[in-house]
């Protein structure tokens, strides 16, 4: 759990975790709630009790070493109550979790441990919300390269490292978006492109209340679940049809009988060759309108 002095310093300055924020590229935090805190509208977000948090306290040793056994460089940890500051940026600091000796030269990293690591293998490409903290990182320290590793916690095997190198016009454009964040922070203004979100505005409304926080989890949780469970059902259904030599009827005693056999496609209305035979199919008249429905479509946003 970090102290009031640790919070104190932290919120004085723009930080890396929250250079995608000031962007409104940030997907789990939005600008106006993180405004509102470093203006002291409101407290810092408790997040003494948040898994993701608690997980990535708890593994963050483990996801250093085993970034360090995966690369074979030479790793030391970073004092997190060593906030780094560059007198060209006074409204920002970086808290890199570690450095790696890359060739002779000590380069920045941070450490991820998420749910699911899995997305982050099929792609070369680092999340914006993530490249953006690099680059708020390298402002600060002046390096070339920033290291990320999307650490494997749930079995402690496996981890993803990924690298950003520096971009000079993005860290301009950053560090513009920034300071004028920061100066409207300094006058106690919203900053622009942080407005209050409003549940009449077509932008997602924001719900940070603890029951929608512990809602949200059960959520993506239980889909997580549906995943696995999905992915289990098709290895035991594979493993069963080779156990049974291809049978079409099977019983694993007290456990389970199946019918697997072979079955004719299922015929269905070509409407389209039909319209196109006669066209007058196509008019309102044969047009059947179903009921109005609302769809519940989330998009997981894994930390």
């Amino acid at each position: 759990m970090k102290s009031a002095e640790w919070l104190k310093e932290h919120f004085e300055t723009i930080g890396a975790s929250h250079a995608a924020t000031c962007a409104n590229l940030n997907p789990f935090e939005d600008s106006s709630t993180y405004a509102e805190v470093l203006m002291g509208r409101r407290p810092p977000p408790d997040l003494s009790d948040n898994p993701d948090v608690i997980r990535g306290e708890e593994e963050e040793d483990w996801a250093i070493k085993h970034f360090a056994d995966l690369t074979e460089w030479k790793v030391r940890k970073h004092d997190q109550n060593d906030f780094l500051y560059n007198p060209k940026y006074p409204w920002a600091h970086a808290l890199p979790d570690a450095w790696a000796e890359v060739d002779g030269v000590w380069q920045p990293v941070d450490v991820k441990c998420p749910r699911n690591v899995g997305q982050y293998r099929k792609s070369d490409v680092v999340p914006d919300h993530y490249s953006l903290q690099g680059q708020h990182t390298m402002a600060i320290t002046g390096d070339t390269i920033w290291h990320i590793f999307f650490f494997d916690a749930m079995n402690r095997l496996s981890g993803v490292p990924r690298t950003v190198t520096r971009d000079d016009d993005t860290i301009a454009y950053l560090m513009e978006i920034e300071q004028n964040f920061w100066d409207c922070i300094q006058k106690g203004e919203m900053p622009p492109g942080a407005p209050a979100v409003r549940p009449d505005d077509d932008q997602p409304r924001i719900l940070s209340m603890p029951e929608a926080l512990d809602a949200g989890m059960r959520l993506k949780m239980a889909a997580e679940a549906k995943d696995r469970a999905e992915e289990d059902f098709d290895t035991a259904k594979a493993e069963l049809i080779e156990l049974s030599g291809g049978v079409t009827k099977f019983t694993v005693p007290g456990i389970v009988r199946v019918s697997h056999s072979d079955c004719a496609g299922r015929k269905s209305f070509d409407s389209a060759k039909a319209i196109a035979k006669f066209p007058e199919l196509a008019g309102d008249e044969f047009l059947k309108v179903g009921k109005a429905y609302r769809v519940f479509r989330p998009t997981y946003l894994i930390p």
